[in-house]
């Protein structure tokens, strides 16, 4: 097993554009191959680092597949928010009396649907999202603002979608 480099900050994919200044002078530092950021100087005690890593919307397709994406700020997953139509607050919770003779429980449930995103979102995810200021970190759909986007860790007790069908240029799903 290799170990960590301790001369650099790893320079995470979400955020290539960091910058980095020392004692408050902007310096100039490049990720080596392996993705560390170095600073080649004459260190001394008592030197304050302090590194920013600019966050931005982006967007990624699910691995081996054109038809779906997902959308991030920074390193955080962005949920829709589907709503919580014929769940009850129960149906989150595990309990024997609820299984069937296959070990699970099943629940017949009204279908949703699930908005398409424009396959323009993945080079350009503020094409199909817009800032909703209602929460610290939301968004919403730009075509279909009643799905707002939340940090997938702060949705509870309901349904939503990580992964968004992509439809083509003549607004067709890629399916």
């Amino acid at each position: 097993m290799n170990a960590a480099k301790s001369n650099g900050v790893r320079v995470p994919a979400w955020s290539p554009k960091l910058t980095m200044s020392v004692n408050g002078v902007p310096v100039e530092a490049a990720a080596d191959a392996s993705g560390y950021l170095t600073v080649k100087r004459t260190w001394k005690p008592g030197d304050a680092v302090d590194i920013s890593f600019p966050m931005a919307l982006r967007a990624e397709r699910l691995p081996g597949s054109e038809k779906y994406l997902a959308f991030f700020y920074g390193p955080t997953l962005l949920a829709g928010e589907l709503g919580h139509e014929g769940l009850e607050f129960d149906d989150f919770f595990s309990s024997k009396d609820k299984k069937n003779y296959d070990g699970w429980y099943h629940k017949e449930l009204p279908e949703i649907r699930i908005p398409t995103v424009p396959s323009r979102a993945l080079a350009d995810p503020a094409s199909a999202l817009v800032r909703d200021r209602t929460l610290p970190l939301a968004f919403r759909l730009k075509d279909d603002p009643t799905v707002r986007l939340v940090p997938m860790m702060d949705l509870h007790f309901q349904r939503y979608a990580i992964y968004w069908p992509v439809e083509n240029a003549d607004n067709t799903k890629k399916f």
